[in-house]
């Protein structure tokens, strides 16, 4: 894999305006992390004739619309603009050592990936990291037994996608080296050689894909064993208040939805970490290190 000196300049002078959008990512994990309590505050209040218990849902909940409406408008403005700087240095340096226009057109389209990936992706894996922590934390306060079991999970699931995200390493290469080549194959004219690339591709696109899905599935199986241990320690042997059962079961699915989201993070880290290797090149032949 690349190190960071080969993210694109215009990433790296971006580094603090990067880190404010992400900055107002966790400013609204916040407020996601405290809907479970703020709800089942609500519910226990209301039940016992208490309806001032909604304040805290309320508050909560017209804070994160105030942060999510400001992080979108800042995203939008800061990425544009990273991805025609990149873009445009990139055809500058590599176009002035003689690389074709094929292989800069299929890395112009690379670039855009790779400024989603910290537009969209590095947020997301940002926020499930803290979020899984976060709910994790809160349902041990609710039931240290329940957040105990909670946390054996996170065994299989690494071991799920380290090996996953050493399979995703050679599709994705493969895949971003038929990106490059495909302008070329298309002017060529040459209908078998059209039709084998797009096959290749797609066969490449399933393999990664199963490889997911798999990856996916298998850590689902661990998940429903957990909820199922977890909503017995809560019920057994004397249920607590419907509100606290609530909050604990919302923070343990919450911590079970950021694992799901794992092998999409390390398949698109491992796509970015390639794409900037290969703008960071000067030769278009340059090899990917790995």
């Amino acid at each position: 894999m690349t190190g960071s000196g080969n993210w694109p300049a215009a990433i790296r002078r971006s580094r603090r305006r990067i880190a404010a959008t992400y900055a107002l990512a966790v400013a609204e994990l916040c407020c996601e992390t405290s809907y479970p309590w703020a709800v089942g505050l609500a519910i226990d209040g209301l039940l016992a004739d208490r309806p001032t218990a909604m304040a805290p849902l309320v508050a909560i909940w017209l804070l994160h619309a105030g942060v999510g409406v400001a992080r979108q408008a800042y995203d939008t403005r800061l990425f544009t603009r990273l991805y025609a700087e990149a873009v445009t240095e990139m055809i500058d340096r590599q176009g002035s050592s003689g690389a074709s226009t094929a292989v800069l057109a299929g890395r112009s389209a690379l670039a855009r990936e790779l400024v989603e990936f910290f537009e969209t992706d590095v947020p997301m894996v940002l926020t499930a990291v803290l979020g899984c922590a976060g709910s994790l934390a809160l349902l041990a306060v609710y039931d240290a037994r329940a957040g105990a079991l909670a946390l054996l999970l996170l065994v299989p699931v690494a071991l799920l996608n380290r090996r996953y995200g050493r399979r995703a390493v050679g599709l994705n290469e493969a895949i971003n080296n038929a990106a490059e080549e495909e302008i070329d194959i298309i002017a060529s004219g040459h209908r078998p050689a059209v039709v084998e690339h797009f096959r290749n591709l797609a066969r490449l696109r399933v393999r990664l894909s199963d490889a997911e899905a798999r990856t996916w599935g298998i850590t689902e199986l661990f998940s429903v064993a957990t909820a199922i241990g977890v909503l017995l320690l809560l019920t057994t042997p004397a249920p607590t208040s419907p509100g606290h059962i609530f909050a604990a079961m919302t923070y343990l699915f919450a911590f079970i939805h950021g694992l799901d989201a794992v092998p999409s993070a390390v398949e698109r880290t491992v796509q970015a970490y390639d794409i900037a290797a290969r703008l960071g090149s000067e030769d278009e032949h340059a090899p990917i290190k790995e």
